[in-house]
C-alpha cells in the first residue's frame, strides 16, 4: 500500500492519495482520491497529484496500470481522471438494498 497526504505549497492539507491493493506480479494497483478540502475543488490538484503519483509508482514499483472506480454522476472527477489518459474498461452499477 502507498498512501500518501496531499498539501499545498503552504502547507495546507488538502487529501490524500491511495494506492492499494500493488501487485507487483501484474504491475496493478488500484487508485482511491480525496480532496477534502472544497476550496481546492476543481483547481487540477487531482490531476497534479495523480500524474506526480503514478508516475512515482511505475518507477518504484513498476506499475503499469492503475485502477480505480468513480460513480457514473461525478463527472469533475470523470474530467480530470481523463485528463490523466484514463479509459473506461467497463461499467458496473450496484444498489445498495
Amino acid at each position: 500500500m502507498l498512501f500518501l497526504g496531499i498539501f499545498s505549497d503552504s502547507n495546507q492539507y488538502i487529501g490524500n492519495v491511495k494506492y492499494e491493493p500493488i501487485n507487483l506480479k501484474d504491475k496493478t494497483a488500484t487508485m482511491g482520491i480525496l480532496i477534502g478540502e472544497k476550496e481546492w475543488r476543481g483547481k487540477g490538484v487531482a490531476s497534479e497529484v495523480v500524474k506526480a503519483s503514478s508516475e512515482y509508482l511505475g518507477k518504484t514499483y513498476g506499475v503499469k496500470y492503475i485502477d480505480l472506480g468513480v460513480e457514473r454522476g461525478n463527472t469533475p472527477a470523470i474530467s480530470a481522471y481523463k485528463k490523466c489518459n484514463f479509459r473506461l474498461l467497463k461499467k458496473m452499477t450496484m444498489d445498495l438494498k
